[in-house]
């Protein structure tokens, strides 16, 4: 009887430790018509062409430099964060580079108060909405 319950619970850690390892490896879903889900740990990131728009918190919003307007929400990850220094204002102008849809590369310009939104990071995977 006590090998019986062992194995019974054996079995059950390992099904619960499988659950466990899809829900927290799934970093957002893409759906049939290639709009993205969010997992809810990416930050989505706004394009923008226009040159004067600052992240404000709960809205991260970057302009498009290089590269092409994804015409719908797609996942990326950030490869470079630089040129983060602030101006006499307080805000930083920083240029990333995103890969989107797997080797496209887009660059943005992140215009924001680093006090109150942080710069996005290399290795961050986020969710890029073009305009």
């Amino acid at each position: 009887m006590n090998r019986r319950v062992f194995i019974t619970l054996a079995v059950s850690v390992a099904i619960i430790g499988v659950i466990s390892l899809a829900i927290i490896g799934n970093k957002g879903t893409t759906s049939p018509n290639n709009s993205v889900t969010p997992s809810g740990s990416e930050r989505v990131v706004q394009l923008t062409r226009d040159s004067g728009t600052i992240s404000t918190p709960g809205h991260l919003t970057t302009v498009l430099l290089k590269g092409t307007m994804p015409s719908g929400a797609v996942t990326g990850v950030v490869t470079t964060d630089k040129n983060c220094t602030p101006d006499q204002a307080g805000y930083s102008h920083c240029t990333n580079d995103i890969r989107i849809a797997g080797s496209k590369m887009i660059e943005v310009r992140h215009n924001h108060m680093m006090s109150v939104v942080p710069c996005l990071e290399p290795g961050e995977h986020v969710i890029v909405r073009g305009a």
